[in-house]
């Protein structure tokens, strides 16, 4: 979107690393203007979008994201995911009655240090991942099928409560853009661009891969994938 936006609009884009619940905050300041992948922060839409009207929301971006339990190889320890992330995995683990050991390594990239480490001496391991996620392209990992999901199942242990209603799957969750209300006021061409954004899982996981696992410069990554997908490019810009 960075690139489009500057080399078909000629606009001046600045990407803020930011986590994702202070970034309402920062939208509803006007110190940020678009999130393209928000995981469905109910509580903050209704704190910024209904109540504030500070913040309005983009439609969804193309993407479907999950939480999930995969694996590689053969059944062994649980390995918990960053503990800033959603989860409900110990809560999880003893509605099931696993006998499984929970361990956890801190953030992301301390926990793809260690699975990535077993995959490759190729020892089982069972851990908390997500999608869309570059490394999926790149490890062969099989999502376990847990428990259907049922009325009042619930993703986030810090809800409290019996454990039997964490007693399923994590869900499939649309994911959404929003904006800085004074963003989509503004007359910038670049709102109307975003807005028409869209992608899937796929092309995600593709460019992130470019960057992150290939080490290309991310405006030659963004400009590889353009090349390749002109025409969803297109409908962005409105042609």
């Amino acid at each position: 979107a960075k690139n489009v936006l500057e080399k078909s609009l000629g606009c001046k884009v600045k990407i803020t690393q930011i986590t994702e619940i202070p970034v309402y905050q920062a939208m509803a300041n006007g110190k940020t203007d678009a999130v393209l992948e928000d995981w469905q922060h109910v509580d903050q839409y209704k704190q910024y979008i209904t109540k504030q009207h500070t913040v309005v929301m983009g439609g969804p971006n193309g993407v479907t994201g999950h939480i999930g339990w995969y694996k590689s190889g053969s059944q062994g320890m649980f390995l918990g995911g960053d503990p800033s992330y959603v989860q409900k995995d110990q809560q999880l683990i003893k509605a099931l009655k696993l006998n499984f050991k929970f361990v956890s390594v801190g953030a992301e990239p301390a926990q793809v240090a260690r699975w990535s480490q077993l995959y490759k001496q190729h020892k089982a391991v069972l851990f908390y991942w997500y999608t869309p996620q570059y490394l999926n392209l790149q490890y062969k990992l099989s999502e376990v099928i847990l428990p259907k999901r049922f009325k009042g199942c619930q993703d986030d242990a810090k809800a409290g409560g019996n454990v039997a209603k964490y007693k399923c799957a994590y869900d499939h969750i649309v994911l959404n853009k929003v904006f800085s209300a004074k963003f989509s006021k503004s007359g910038s061409p670049a709102y109307a661009v975003l807005k028409r954004f869209s992608w899937s899982n796929t092309d995600q996981e593709t460019v992130a891969k470019y960057i992150a696992g290939d080490h290309i410069n991310p405006d030659k990554a963004a400009q590889k994938w353009i090349s390749a997908h002109q025409a969803k490019v297109n409908k962005w810009l409105g042609k």
